[in-house]
C-alpha cells in the first residue's frame, strides 16, 4: 500500500528566499547590484514588508546580501564567494543530483524550443535577436549572464507553456555560475555559436533542428559544469 503524506508546507519568508536565491543564480541579481526598494520587492512577491525582510536577513546570512545605510544605501547582492563555494561542495557531494538537473533541463527545454519554432511571433523574433545582441556587447561576465538568462525565457515565453516556463525558470535558478571564475572569451563564443544555431532554427521554425541546438547547448554546460567542479580543483 502506497502512503501519502501531507504535502510539503513552505514557509512564505522560505518561499521568498528560494525565488531570491533562484534569481540571482540565474543572474537575474549580479554582484554589485542594489535589490529593488523594500515595498517594491514585497508587492511583486506577494508579501508583507515584515516577511521580505526576514527572506533577506536568511540570504544575509548566507552570503548572498549585505545592507549599507546612507543615500546610497539599500539591500545588494554580495561577490558571491560563500555561497558560490558552498553550492560547489553540495554538487560535489551529491553529482547525481546535478546531472538530474541537467537531464530535466534537456527534456523541459527541448519541448519548449520546439514549441517556440511553431509558435514564435514578429516578437518573439525581435526579443531573441536583442538579447544575442546584449551578449555579444557584454563586456562583463555578469552582464553575459544577465543576457544568456534573458534569452532563455524568451525562448520559454514563445512557447506559450506556462508550466514549462516555470520549469524552465526553476531549473535555470537550481544552477550557479560564479560570476569570478568563468571568464574565458573563448567559452563565450562557443557559446555564442550555440546560442546563433538555436536562433537560427527557431526562425527556420525548424522543430527538430532546434531540439538537437538546444541539447547540444545544455551538453556543452554540462562538460563545462564538470570541469569547475573536479578538473579545475585538480590544477
Amino acid at each position: 500500500m502506497v502512503t501519502i503524506g501531507p504535502p510539503n508546507q513552505v514557509s512564505a519568508v522560505d518561499g521568498v528566499a528560494a525565488e531570491l536565491r533562484s534569481a540571482i543564480h540565474r543572474g537575474d541579481y549580479a554582484s554589485g547590484d542594489r535589490l529593488p526598494a523594500e515595498r517594491e520587492l514585497a508587492a511583486l512577491f506577494g508579501v508583507s514588508r515584515i516577511t521580505l525582510r526576514e527572506a533577506i536577513r536568511i540570504m544575509t546570512e548566507e552570503g548572498y546580501l549585505s545592507s549599507r545605510r546612507g543615500s546610497k544605501g539599500g539591500t545588494f547582492v554580495t561577490e558571491l564567494t560563500e555561497p558560490y563555494q558552498r553550492w560547489l561542495d553540495s554538487m560535489r557531494a551529491d553529482y547525481g543530483d546535478l546531472e538530474d538537473l541537467l537531464e530535466f533541463r534537456i527534456a523541459v527545454e527541448r519541448r519548449a524550443a520546439k514549441l517556440a519554432a511553431q509558435r514564435a511571433t514578429v516578437e518573439d523574433f525581435t526579443a531573441l535577436e536583442e538579447a544575442m545582441a546584449a551578449m555579444e556587447r557584454a563586456e562583463s561576465r555578469q552582464d553575459y549572464r544577465r543576457a544568456d538568462n534573458i534569452f532563455h525565457g524568451a525562448i520559454a515565453t514563445a512557447s506559450r507553456s506556462p508550466r514549462l516556463i516555470q520549469a524552465i525558470s526553476e531549473a535555470r535558478g537550481s544552477l550557479f555560475t560564479s560570476t569570478d571564475l568563468i571568464v574565458y572569451r573563448e567559452l563565450v563564443q562557443e557559446t555564442q555559436n550555440q546560442h546563433q544555431a538555436i536562433l537560427e532554427a527557431i526562425i527556420r521554425r525548424d522543430t527538430e533542428g532546434v531540439a538537437t541546438a538546444v541539447e547540444a547547448h545544455i551538453q556543452a554546460t554540462r562538460v563545462g559544469l564538470h570541469h569547475m567542479l573536479f578538473d579545475a580543483r585538480e590544477q
